[in-house]
């Protein structure tokens, strides 16, 4: 896993887990510049705006120090996270908590020093998924646990594998901690921390509770969850298909929504990719249609309880194979049993469900990309997964008015966008001085329209916008493009 934040340097922060050893040829500025510490350690590298490495830095112990994310701080410096179970060995400073291993933070300096580290966890398996700064300085851990009470966790796991979140103070001294539970394996993707200090939780559970009240026949929805600055749940709001939907990102949008992101597997495809319009077909290969005649029916019958006896039994020895591979590779990085860390098949590898239609065949394909009916809170598919996006509405939240018009970024060094608020057929956009003088001026037929501010000195400009549906003004700040 790799993650990339900008820094407010106009540079950027890249961190990701690395098995290599220091590279040989040390006088290559893009090689790896310090010796490996265990299994796999963390790397960060600080690019600057043109991507050329100005620092990078290895953490790790003696086993796998997975990194998850980087995140930049109001200071200027970052917060490093990930899941360790690592003794205390090499860069880490205390012992490994659990069974399985803990949240491992570091909080680096400007220059990637480390200032103070955390390690977090209970007696089994925590794994650290997301990081935030709230507004007071302190820092918000985000990720999953099925420990009990015990070391740094305060609650016992209620079903499995619930949403752990951690808050410290800057210095990283624990204030408080909760766990929310939906099914056996809760999976948490994302944190937001909005302006009012209030946080929203953006997560899966792919196994879920079948005692909970659901608002779709799915296997899994999108979980949105609202909690205060302290932990107390505001609202919660599950989305989701009667397939399986994994969230894997929420963001804030400017009116105070949010933005759900992540894939679904239509309900209207089965465990063999068979496509399934009408949702009660008896047909167990795709591409016959209803009106065959009864013997080439049983045919087909016979062919596909065949395939499935061959399938059955390949799976079986597949698993077994991946399951005794996951043992051995567990072994080696130190890892208990019940990890959730386990070898999966090659995506790229041919699927024998492949062989049941929904595979490679122009008929399955063309059915596949015809959209499917509703399912749940999906207004529609096309095929085995897609992307889905949703958006929410934040009841708390007062509805913000429509800009009819915006610049984004603004301050700009370079180029800013004019986002019109409204539809029009064509245009011209002015851009003009404070003393009015006029310094570029073009025509425009989309509502984003960009600006370059390159060749301009720095200072205040106002670009105005002129169209068949009305005439809107907007200041832009040209900022410094120096660091």
């Amino acid at each position: 896993m790799v993650t990339l934040q900008l820094t407010s340097d106009g540079g950027y922060i890249v961190g990701g887990s690395s098995d290599s050893p220091a590279s040989e040829n040390m006088a290559n500025p893009n090689s790896k510049q310090q010796p490996q510490q265990g299994n796999m350690d963390y790397w960060i590298l600080k690019l600057d705006r043109k991507g050329k490495i100005q620092w990078q830095k290895t953490f790790g112990g003696n086993y796998a120090d997975l990194l998850r994310t980087v995140t930049p701080t109001a200071d200027g410096g970052f917060v490093v996270g990930g899941y360790s179970n690592s003794s205390q060995t090499g860069d880490k400073t205390s012992d490994n908590y659990g069974e399985g291993g803990d949240f491992w933070v570091l909080k680096l300096n400007a220059e990637g020093a480390i200032l103070w580290q955390q390690t977090i966890g209970g007696d089994h398996d925590d794994q650290l998924t997301c990081v935030a700064q709230t507004h007071d300085g302190g820092l918000l851990f985000g990720g999953n646990s099925n420990s009990g009470a015990s070391n740094s966790k305060s609650q016992n796991a209620t079903d499995g594998t619930d949403f752990w979140i951690y808050k410290t103070d800057q210095s990283g001294n624990p204030l408080w901690q909760k766990i929310f539970n939906y099914g056996a394996v809760d999976i948490l993707t994302s944190m937001v921390v909005n302006a009012d200090q209030s946080i929203l939780l953006g997560g899966c559970s792919p196994t879920p509770n079948t005692t909970k009240n659901r608002n779709t026949d799915g296997q899994d929805d999108y979980i949105a969850l609202k909690i205060s600055d302290k932990g107390e749940t505001l609202w919660e709001r599950k989305v989701g298909s009667k397939g399986l939907d994994m969230l894997r990102k929420v963001i804030e949008t400017r009116d105070g929504g949010y933005l759900m992101a992540g894939t679904s597997t239509s309900v209207h495809f089965n465990g063999n990719n068979n496509a399934n319009t009408n949702g009660n077909s008896n047909d167990k290969i795709s591409g016959f249609e209803q009106t065959e005649n009864q013997q080439l029916k049983n045919a087909k019958d016979q062919l596909n309880a065949e395939l499935q006896k061959q399938v059955a039994a390949t799976n079986i020895a597949i698993k077994n194979n991946l399951d005794a591979a996951s043992k051995k590779a567990k072994d080696l990085l130190g890892l208990k049993d019940y990890s959730p860390v386990n070898l999966a098949p090659n995506a790229n590898a041919l699927q024998i469900g492949d062989l049941l239609g929904g595979g490679n065949s122009t008929e399955s394909q063309a059915q596949a990309r015809k959209p499917l009916p509703r399912s749940g809170d999906q207004s529609l598919s096309y095929g085995n997964t897609d992307f889905w996006v949703v958006k929410l509405r934040d009841r708390n939240k007062p509805a913000k008015e429509k800009a009819l018009i915006e610049a984004m970024p603004n301050p700009a060094a370079t180029f800013t966008n004019i986002i019109v608020g409204y539809d029009f057929t064509e245009g011209t956009a002015t851009v003009v001085d404070l003393a009015g003088h006029t310094l570029a001026r073009f025509a425009v037929t989309s509502r984003t329209i960009p600006v370059d501010l390159s060749t301009l000195a720095e200072g205040i400009y106002v670009v105005n916008v002129a169209t068949d549906k009305g005439n809107e003004s907007v200041k832009v700040i040209k900022s410094s493009n120096k660091k």
